[in-house]
């Protein structure tokens, strides 16, 4: 329900379904999902306007996703993160999220 409520502009709704999943996946100890969730949850926030939310959701995705070694989801990751950061005004902060990683 979290992917699909987005859809129909229920922005709300799927942050709160995708909350939900992240209580399970962090549960059950499985770092792939969970990043995933924690992807939605960022963009969820992203598009409700709650970027301290979007932050905190998408640095658990990058945290996972270095530490198992997910180079697809810290990539994608980072490229929320800048985006969120260009969104606020601060691209300083958007090219850093590339320079830690990649240079």
């Amino acid at each position: 329900m979290a992917w699909t409520s987005p859809i129909t502009g229920d922005f709300e709704g799927a942050l709160r379904e995708v909350s939900a999943s992240l209580d399970e996946l962090r549960g059950q100890e499985e770092p792939f999902f969970t990043a995933l969730a924690a992807f939605t949850a960022g963009a969820a926030e992203t598009a409700l306007g709650r970027p301290a939310g979007a932050w905190r959701h998408l640095r658990v995705m990058r945290e996972l996703a270095d530490r198992f070694g997910y180079t697809w989801l810290t990539a994608s990751a980072q490229l929320q993160l800048g985006t969120l950061a260009i969104m606020q005004g601060r691209p300083d902060q958007a090219r850093g999220c590339w320079r830690r990683r990649w240079t």
